[in-house]
């Protein structure tokens, strides 16, 4: 199978398993606006930002570190090397998560007993959700992968039906919802994959943790970082004005993550393909069609998004969260730039150069947290948008002048810059506030996003011509 069908392949498998969980994210936001307090909503985003930062620290990454390292071990001869990764990482990330679950347990402030385990537990679970779901990647089985996400996700809006709406449970019942939800995830995975006949303590390997750590420990300072740049929006908004303002910043921030999560599939794929097909002669001229194509994908996806929010935006939130609307474009070009800056992660991680990422993320890190401190008491919620902005647009840049060390990819300069015109011209529609605006403007960004990508829309009608035919004629 050639590298660019194993990419589609691999990227319309993780579309089957994510498409659930991103139609699920839809679901839940109209029940979270309307069940919770906005205080009680803020609360929750704080301890998910605690969470996603925590877990590269505890972890090390080595889930990634072990994700990467099995990817060259999956014939069956290897079934030794792959115990001893898989069995490294296992014992040290339970060591690990043991002592950092005490230490957060007691520096917890002061809050409910029963508030304080489930917050535990729910760091706990997310870590061995992460730990299984790299090892079944790396292990190859992407199917696995992929629908451990699904399960997960309608897991969890069940039970975020039955204890929010029905039982009326508050945060507490949203936490639960999503304990368990991440317990049966890895009950699937360990079901589907055995990952459980992998660990052995003899295959403990000192020196194979160690080739893990130079891979890894870089990648820590990226990982929190990046959340940073993500969390520091809430947690400035928090201290500044209030957990009401962190929950409008909160349901602002959900809406644009549906193009991070349309990118996610896609990047999940092109992590492990980009490393398969590093060596290769011709990966720069592989590299530069894969950008070039990504980024009319990502410019048509994010018009389209863009102006259909307004009518997203209606349906989807309720209560009084009008502010979250003006905030909503800054945050769709922020997520852009991160999408474009997962492309070139995906350019270190092949070629194991993981000590720039860090590098990186920490300067633009610590830029958006300066950009939020100084203009928040100015603007309020716009400066933790733009400093989201600020934060992804800055590491966008640096990856993309820095990763010409190893690979030289060609960009189509002039249409890029013209795409971004057209989506900042759908910005300028979408802040007019009017019906009539909005239809324009959704019907525009869908004729844009057809004629950047006509050439992959074709494919994919030829392709599908080809399929039906050829399935007409096996048919008797």
């Amino acid at each position: 199978m050639s590298r660019e069908k194993k990419l589609v392949k691999n990227t319309f498998i993780l579309t089957l398993g994510q498409f659930l969980p991103k139609f699920t994210v839809l679901l839940t936001l109209p029940i979270y606006t309307a069940m919770l307090t906005k205080e009680e909503f803020g609360t929750y985003e704080l301890i998910n930002t605690l969470v996603l930062m925590l877990i590269p620290i505890i972890t090390f990454q080595l889930p990634m570190a072990t994700f990467r390292f099995l990817i060259n071990c999956r014939d069956e001869n290897s079934e030794d090397k792959k115990r001893k990764i898989i069995s490294s990482s296992c014992i040290f990330i339970g060591i690990t998560s043991f002592i950092s679950l005490i230490i957060v347990y007691f520096f917890l402030p002061n809050i409910d007993f029963h508030i304080k385990i489930l917050i535990c537990l729910f760091l706990l679970l997310d870590i061995i959700v992460e730990l299984t779901k790299q090892i079944a990647r790396g292990l190859g089985d992407i199917k696995t992968f992929s629908f451990s996400t699904a399960i997960h996700a309608i897991t969890n809006v069940i039970f975020v039906v039955i204890l929010l709406s029905f039982m009326n449970m508050g945060l507490s019942g949203l936490l639960i919802s999503l304990n368990i939800a991440m317990a049966c995830t890895i009950l699937f995975i360990l079901i589907r994959t055995k990952i459980v006949k992998y660990i052995n303590i003899r295959s403990f390997d000192k020196a194979l943790l160690k080739e893990f750590f130079k891979y890894s420990i870089p990648l820590i300072p990226n990982a929190v970082s990046l959340h940073v740049i993500n969390a520091a929006g809430r947690i400035i908004t928090a201290a500044y004005m209030g957990l009401e303002a962190t929950a409008i910043y909160a349901v602002a921030n959900r809406i644009p993550q549906l193009l991070g999560q349309v990118y996610g599939v896609f990047g999940l794929s092109w992590h492990e393909n980009a490393s398969e097909t590093c060596d290769a002669k011709d990966s720069e001229k592989y590299y530069s069609n894969v950008f070039n194509n990504l980024f009319n994908l990502l410019s048509g996806f994010t018009a389209v998004l863009i102006a259909a929010t307004p009518i997203i935006f209606i349906i989807l939130v309720r209560g009084d969260y009008d502010e979250a609307y003006f905030q909503i474009p800054i945050l769709y070009l922020g997520v852009f730039f991160h999408c474009l800056m997962g492309f070139f992660g995906g350019i270190y991680v092949a070629v194991k150069k993981t000590l720039a990422v860090g590098i990186s993320s920490v300067i633009s890190a610590a830029f958006s947290i300066a950009v939020n401190f100084i203009f928040i008491e100015q603007i309020g919620l716009y400066a933790a948008s733009i400093s989201m902005l600020v934060g992804f647009a800055g590491i966008f840049v640096f990856r993309l002048i820095h990763t010409r060390k190893w690979k030289k990819i060609e960009y189509k300069w002039t249409k890029n810059i013209l795409c971004f015109i057209a989506i900042l011209i759908v910005i300028a529609i979408y802040y007019q506030k009017s019906l009539v605006f909005d239809v324009i403007n959704i019907t525009l960004s869908i004729i844009f996003a057809c004629f950047i990508n006509k050439n992959i829309i074709i494919a994919i009608f030829k392709k599908g011509t080809s399929i039906i035919k050829k399935h007409l004629k096996k048919s008797p």
